[in-house]
């Protein structure tokens, strides 16, 4: 028996699937970057800053990192909004699958997709500067303790 080959309105059927449940994957990671960004933030803001008020040069890491982190938090809302924005899209296209330009979305997930390669890149670029100041700090609150 001979197999049925799909139409281009099927594939791209299957296509705009996929991507919404990217899409939805995406929107669960975000959510998570969220928690793990007010962590972070509130962490460095509270947690260090008495360990760091004598040292001015780790003060102004400190607080440099900090803003880094609130910009990279904001970065996070405006990519999750475009997110959001994609998913109820793609949701519509696949409600009315005549209304739609296969193009247009095939664009607008790559953009996203640049977008949020783009930002993971700098999030694990500053979480790593948090986790080495933190470290930092850490051990020399040890080596205080060790000495006095």
């Amino acid at each position: 028996m001979a197999k049925r080959k799909e139409t281009l309105s099927e594939r791209f059927e299957k296509e705009l699937q996929q991507m919404y449940v990217r899409t939805e994957h995406w929107i669960s990671d975000y959510a998570f970057f969220e928690d793990e960004l007010k962590f972070l933030i509130n962490l460095m803001d509270k947690y260090f800053v008495g360990a760091v008020i004598a040292d001015a040069d780790k003060n102004g890491n400190l607080k440099q990192l900090v803003g880094k982190l609130l910009k990279l938090n904001e970065s996070r809302k405006n990519l999750e909004l475009q997110i959001r924005e994609n998913f109820a899209y793609l949701a519509r296209l696949m409600q009315n699958k005549e209304i739609f330009d296969p193009e247009e979305c095939r664009d607008r997930q790559s953009d996203l997709e640049s977008d949020q390669t783009d930002f993971l890149r700098k999030y694990r670029t500053i979480k790593k500067e948090v986790f080495e100041l933190s470290e930092h700090l850490l051990a020399s609150q040890r080596s205080r303790k060790l000495i006095g």
